[in-house]
Order: C-alpha cells, then structure tokens, then sequence
C-alpha cells in the first residue's frame, strides 16, 4: 500500500543540528535528516534550522514520489553512547559521518534501552 504525503511527513527521522560558520564568519546552523540524504536546510539558530527542515521535507518527499522514487522510511539507530545527562548518537549508519559538535534529535519515541541492549 502506498503512503500519502502526509503519512511520510508524520515518520520520525533522526535530525542532526550542525552548527557552521557563513561567508561572512558569523555562526548559523545546518540541520539534516541523515537517513533522506541531501535534505538539510540552514537557519540562524538551531531551532530556526529544526522549523526550516520541516519545509525542506515535504519538497524532498514531494519531489520523490513525483518521480516515482522510493522514499526512505526511518532506519533504528545501530550504535548510541548513553550517559544519565544526555544521549548522543555515535553512529546511525555507515555512511553518515556524525562529530562532536553535532546535535541529534532522536525521535521522542526512541527506546533507548533497546537501543544501548542491541549496541552491546
């Protein structure tokens, strides 16, 4: 069965907020879902960037269904460090380079103890 626009918008995708310098030296944000390669969008602050990927992807979504392509569905996370104050995700997938000055919003209903139990 084939989802609609609206069933894809409303999937939870990992978020990465990376935080880079512009042309100009002054500090914006890059936020990126790692698992729709090359949808991103910039803001002047993380939540700005967070609130400009929404709209980055429904036309990434849009786009691909209007071309027939398959749109990626979320993948579970495969290794996660995990300390009592935080979580961060030390690895999503072989080809998504993650660094410390990234910031990953996991989706709220990530289980993190089944997620450090299927890391070990």
């Amino acid at each position: 069965m084939k989802m609609t626009i609206n069933e894809y918008m409303k999937l939870k995708y990992v978020t990465a907020v990376i935080p880079e310098e512009c042309t100009d030296g002054t500090l914006c944000y890059r936020s990126e879902h790692p698992q729709l390669p090359g949808c991103m969008s910039h803001g002047s602050t993380s939540e700005e960037a967070i609130r400009n990927l929404i709209d980055a992807k429904l036309l990434y979504i849009e786009t691909l269904l209007e071309r027939g392509l398959e749109v990626p569905l979320p993948a579970q996370l495969t290794v996660v460090t995990y300390s009592s104050s935080q979580s961060i995700v030390t690895r999503v997938a072989p080809h998504v380079k993650v660094s410390e000055n990234i910031k990953i919003h996991l989706p709220s209903e990530c289980d993190m103890s089944q997620a450090i139990s299927g890391a070990a």
